[in-house]
């Protein structure tokens, strides 16, 4: 039977009736199989997860930078809108009491508004600095392992990959400072 349920005897002929060449032929080495060519490879389900995790952290960097501008976007509005109301209360109140109501609602309301904002734009930064962070990670194992596909990857010293996906603020861990062409 193969994976989909059918019956292979009816399509294949038996092994036992195959010549011995044949059969060795058909024996393929797996991952766990100490006969594996493989050595120092890595295995293909490191590959797929390797592969798989540095696409979920891109797709988390993008969600984090798309909040981000959604809620700088959202609070520009509100200033806007809030700064046009004002100006509309003004003129209709001459500069009389209702101005000084309304200004004194809508600008405290404001400025909450704007410090929520700009807490949780601090929050995603700190996010996405720490999936910058794991993504070059992931490209120094991509550079380890696979050294055939370097000259297709942007490449510098591990200690300057973080610095040139631009996440600010991380030091070389190997000498304590920034690199030279940072400076």
């Amino acid at each position: 039977m193969d994976i989909d349920g059918n019956n292979l005897a009816a399509v294949s002929p038996r092994p036992e009736k195959l010549p011995p060449r044949l059969l060795r032929r058909r024996e393929v080495a797996i991952d766990s199989d100490p006969r594996s060519t493989d050595r120092g490879e890595p295995r293909s389900p490191a590959v797929t997860f390797v592969t798989t995790e540095h696409f979920v952290l891109q797709g988390a960097r993008a969600a984090t930078i798309a909040e981000s501008t959604g809620r700088a976007n959202m609070f520009l509005a509100a200033v806007s809108g809030g700064l046009v109301a004002l100006g509309l209360v003004a003129t209709a109140s001459s500069l009389g009491a209702a101005f000084f109501g309304f200004g004194l609602v809508l600008l405290p309301t404001l400025a909450l508004v704007g410090l929520v904002t700009f807490g949780r734009a601090l929050q995603a930064s700190m996010e996405d600095t720490e999936y910058a962070r794991r993504i070059a990670l992931l490209r120094g194992y991509y550079f380890e392992h696979a050294p055939e596909i370097a000259r297709y990857l942007l490449s510098d010293p591990p200690a300057e990959r973080l610095l040139m996906q631009r996440v600010p603020g991380d030091r070389c861990r190997d000498t304590g400072r920034s690199p030279a062409w940072s400076r």
